[in-house]
């Protein structure tokens, strides 16, 4: 399986079932955080897919209180390496060109750069509900 390819071919899918007539939420191009926001349609009605860019720090920030997102979470980690947790696992390394994927309201109790002297950049692919915050608490 090729991860890249596989994280692409979702995205355009899914891009593809948006109306075409949908404008992003904010069109100006942002450097970091939502970069393209658009309503679905069909069987996926009610929901926006959602394209985020990040950058996770050095270090991994862990803590019992962690987050959630109200939808599904795919990323594609583009350079580095991210440590990534869930529902109070141990960190797993997704190095750059990997994937990671998060269950709809999955607590997220770890992320950080997995090197220490350099951040991570990833792309994050999401289904949030329309009219639903990226994260919760």
């Amino acid at each position: 399986m090729n991860d890249r390819r596989d994280f692409l071919q979702l995205a355009a899918l899914l891009a593809v079932a948006a109306p075409a007539t949908a404008q992003a939420a904010d069109a100006a191009p942002k450097a970091r955080g939502e970069i393209a926001r658009y309503p679905l349609g069909g069987a996926l009605a009610g929901n926006d897919a959602v394209l985020v860019d990040l950058i996770a720090q050095p270090g991994v920030a862990t803590g019992a209180a962690g987050h959630r997102h109200p939808g599904m979470v795919m990323g594609y980690v583009l350079e580095s390496a991210y440590a990534f947790a869930i529902n109070g696992e141990a960190p797993k390394i997704i190095n750059a060109g990997e994937t990671f994927f998060e269950e709809a309201g999955a607590l997220h109790t770890g992320t950080g750069s997995a090197d220490a002297t350099k951040p991570a950049h990833l792309l994050a692919f999401m289904i949030v509900p329309t009219g639903q915050p990226l994260v919760l608490p």
